[in-house]
């Protein structure tokens, strides 16, 4: 789709004001803008993370006390054991099975890995369970936000169903609120490394009966979650011969930020097991034990994952980190703009199209690796032959094929629109930006997507040489009437590859803000009430509730600040299609581009789950879907900003982390690349809503 004319005007946006006012949250989450530290500037360091120690928890249950057996759950886990005691130099693993891994134990096993004195901040931390799950129906009395479906997944103990005490009442299942508060605590205490393996399954009915050879890990059809249990989390299924399933949304925790997940299956599928061992796990080590461990994501981890598709079992991976180096947290990807792609039945594609902003006459430089980018040295050129709303298929730029392009690869665009930059000492500001092309990094301003103009009236972004310092001005004139023309933020003249980035960033943000595509689905957005109690495990626990009316009008958001308040979205879904939401927010203050929500990603390129089913409502930054709530601030000493929110649809899951980008002024580089295949019909849409930002 082409930008209107209108949005094509917008560095920092053309469109009407609207204000916002923001403030501190200790209980919110600020979208992070990742440290210079973040990138694989140095390869050797990689070598550290063996040589630090593995802290792990793993779980395998096949004799459940009172519910069907399993077969090949303690198979998976001691499999799982000797992959972490292999590859590791220094583990630590608490192992459960069978009769040991009772709902008590597993609770302990928690707590014992919150309170370790040698685990330190940011120490590996890998959480894997292998049983039964199951989904249990929500009390009508329930207090607060409750799931659409009014259901809550579960992961089954070896003692559910167990009666005990007077009243013989049975041992319920955990809940995936309770695990999402062991880990949101587990993380506050050690550190965002933590990495949870389900291969267990929650199902919304029937299981698979036409293959008896393959058994589902599933409970099926649990009573109501009581009302009496709402701040409790406890719940008593009833069993069947299955093991149960699925991304489980809330065993991300109430924060995406506090680990990743990888997921045996979606939530309307099933974990199976075979040959007494699991499909998930199987395939799951298989991709480990031949891979490179030191530049394997957990993103290409998933997409390596090969199960058979007639099985309608689809892995999934979520969290906020999916980007970093497995089981690492010091470690993102080196170069941001990297896209992965795929050579398959001689077609070469990229999981980028025009809701990326990329058109046919984009030209790719080719890299057969991560590690190999950083030389500069591309294997060849590229151009865009054809594209879709989500991929694009490549092709030489004479028609040939004498390149020999692998079969998975990593491109960096290299033809970009242009954003008009004006200098009044233009000499100067290229004699300084010599020094940066001299680097390598980016040849010329054309490459980072600038082009010098003569008059400051038709640049988008006019730069100033202030003495020792650079400063940036806004040059849309309703953004500056609001927020004023200076950027509340400078570079030293000294820092040529920072002005560079700089730069190169607004370009990106330009592009990136002027790419739409109607589509009739709305957003609300609304301040959230928090409400406290303590769980039965006495962790304190946080229910978030959207209280007062609707701050988007037309478009825009008018709001006074207040202290510590939260927000929350909903998105309405108008049409009769299912589709994957994306929330960007873009930061006009630095030009950053940070996602709120993106969806899960699935194995070997498959659908995952459409959060927004047709004709549905999805929220974000409470309820169930692992987003935190939004906080805004404004940039230190600063009385006005402004921003957008961007709502992009696709009816296929679709990789978007080419879009982000955090902080410009930070030094470091936005955007995760990751592999996906989006399978037809491929249709998008976005909304846009600009947010204005004033001190009360």
């Amino acid at each position: 789709m082409r930008p209107t004319n209108k949005l094509k005007e917008m560095c920092l946006g053309r469109l009407p004001r609207a204000m916002i006012l923001l403030n501190d949250n200790p209980f919110s989450f600020r979208s992070p803008t990742p440290s210079a530290n973040d990138g694989l500037r140095d390869q050797d360091n990689l070598k550290t993370i063996w040589s630090s120690p593995v802290f792990a928890l793993v779980i395998g249950i096949n004799a459940y006390q009172s519910r069907n057996r399993l077969n090949g759950a303690v198979a998976d886990a001691n499999a799982f054991d000797c992959f972490l005691k292999e590859r590791f130099s220094s583990t630590h693993v608490t192992n459960l099975r069978d009769a040991e891994a009772t709902r008590e134990n597993i609770k302990s096993a928690f707590t014992s890995l919150r309170r370790d004195p040698r685990i330190k901040s940011g120490d590996t931390i890998i959480i894997y369970f292998a049983g039964h799950g199951a989904r249990a129906n929500i009390s009508d009395r329930w207090v607060g936000w409750k799931p659409q479906d009014s259901q809550m997944e579960i992961i089954c103990p070896v003692d559910i169903g167990v009666p005990v005490g007077a009243d013989k009442k049975p041992i319920g299942g955990i809940p995936d609120r309770t695990v999402g508060v062991w880990l949101n605590n587990l993380a506050k205490e050690k550190g965002n490394n933590i990495t949870v393996i389900l291969d267990c399954c929650h199902s919304a009915g029937a299981n698979r009966g036409d293959d008896n050879s393959y058994i589902p890990r599933q409970i099926l059809n649990p009573p109501d979650i009581s009302h009496e249990e709402c701040y409790t989390w406890t719940v008593d299924p009833v069993a069947e011969n299955h093991r149960g399933a699925g991304v489980p949304s809330a065993f991300v925790g109430q924060n995406q930020e506090s680990h990743v997940l990888l997921a045996a299956c979606g939530q309307t599928e099933l974990a199976l097991e075979n040959n007494k061992r699991g499909l998930f796990t199987g395939a799951l080590l298989d991709v480990l034990s031949q891979s490179d461990l030191h530049s394997l994501t957990y993103e290409s981890l998933i997409q390596k994952i090969k199960i058979p598709e007639d099985k309608n079992q689809n892995p999934h991976c979520q969290g906020r980190h999916r980007n970093r180096l497995l089981f690492n947290a010091h470690f993102t990807r080196a170069d941001s703009s990297l896209i992965p792609g795929f050579k398959k039945s001689g077609i070469i594609a990229l999981n980028v199209g025009q809701i990326h902003g990329i058109k046919e006459s984009s030209h790719f430089a080719i890299y057969g690796s991560i590690a190999s980018s950083a030389s500069s040295i591309p294997i060849c050129s590229l151009v865009v032959k054809s594209i879709t709303p989500t991929t694009s298929n490549l092709s030489s730029l004479d028609g040939s094929e004498s390149f020999d392009v692998p079969s998975q690869f990593y491109a960096k665009e290299i033809s970009k629109e242009m954003i008009q930059v004006y200098c009044e000492d233009e000499d100067k500001l290229t004699s300084m930006l010599a020094r940066a092309f001299s680097n390598g990094n980016v040849p010329s301003l054309e490459a980072a997507g600038v082009i010098l103009v003569q008059s400051a009236k038709s640049a988008k972004l006019r730069i100033g040489i202030e003495g020792d310092q650079v400063a940036f001005y806004r040059q849309d004139d309703d953004l500056a009437l609001f927020a004023g023309h200076r950027i509340p933020h400078i570079v030293s003249v000294d820092n040529a590859d920072g002005v560079l980035e700089v730069l190169g960033a607004a370009s990106r943000f330009q592009r990136q803000l002027g790419t739409t595509s109607a589509m009739p689905v709305t957003m609300e957005l609304r301040k959230l009430r928090r409400d406290h109690a303590f769980s039965e495990d006495f962790e304190l626990i946080t229910i978030l509730t959207p209280i007062g009316p609707n701050l988007i009008d037309d478009n825009k958001v008018d709001m006074v600040i207040e202290p510590n308040a939260v927000f929350g979205a909903t998105i309405h879904n108008h049409t009769s299609l299912h589709l994957y939401p994306y929330l960007f927010y873009f930061d006009c203050s630095d030009f950053s581009i940070i996602p709120w929500y993106v969806p899960p990603v699935g194995a070997d390129g498959r659908h995952v789950d459409p959060p927004l089913p047709a004709k549905s409502r999805f929220s974000i930054g409470y309820g169930n879907d692992g987003a935190p709530p939004y906080e805004f601030f404004l940039p230190e000493g600063e009385k006005k900003d402004v921003g957008f929110f961007k709502l992009y649809l696709t009816t296929c899951p679709t990789d978007l982390s080419y879009i982000s980008q955090s902080s410009a002024f930070e030094n470091a580089r936005g955007g995760r690349p990751r592999q996906q295949i989006s399978p037809s019909p491929n249709v998008w849409g976005s909304n846009l809503v600009i947010v204005f930002m004033k001190d009360a």
